[in-house]
């Protein structure tokens, strides 16, 4: 019988995406709820959208037992570690928070920034760095009777 179960992947972004790769391979339906958060930035004023899974470290999966042995996965699916169980057991979760959580607003576009309201404010139009200081020439540290005395001499050739 079909259901969703929970499958825990190694840590890291990249880990998420060749997990879902390897699983999607097997032709296993796989589910990844995505959260769109913004954190203010370090380097200057304004804030940097982040797109991050809403339950780290863990993917939902569509399969049968009886046709794919979930240690099958777990041996074959790079980057996928193990199915969450209880016990010994794989249980698979209940239709209803399925059906809640793919009902939640999703990320659609990784490229999507801050809404056009947070765009206007002060702090976003501010530069984040200030204007570069002009360095200034230093003087020559010979007199300008030296200099000229310089200038009128015929250029020396090498070799």
């Amino acid at each position: 019988m079909e259901a969703w179960y929970l499958v825990c992947y190694e840590p890291g972004k990249d880990k998420l995406y060749t997990a879902q790769l390897s699983l999607s391979r097997k032709n296993i339906t796989v589910f990844c709820p995505m959260l769109r958060t913004w954190r203010p930035r370090t380097d200057c004023n304004g804030v940097r959208a982040f797109i991050e899974p809403l339950f780290r470290g863990y993917l939902f999966v569509y399969i049968d037992p009886e046709v794919i042995h979930p240690s099958r996965i777990e041996d074959e699916c790079s980057a996928v570690s193990t199915f969450v169980r209880y016990g010994q057991e794989i249980k698979p979760l209940p239709a209803s928070v399925m059906e809640t959580l793919m009902t939640l607003p999703a990320c659609a576009d990784e490229r999507d920034f801050v809404p056009k309201a947070e765009k206007q404010t002060k702090q976003m139009q501010r530069p984040c760095r200030p204007p570069r200081k002009r360095k200034q020439r230093m003087e020559n540290p010979s007199p300008p009777a030296e200099r000229a005395v310089r200038k009128n001499q015929p250029h020396r050739q090498y070799g």
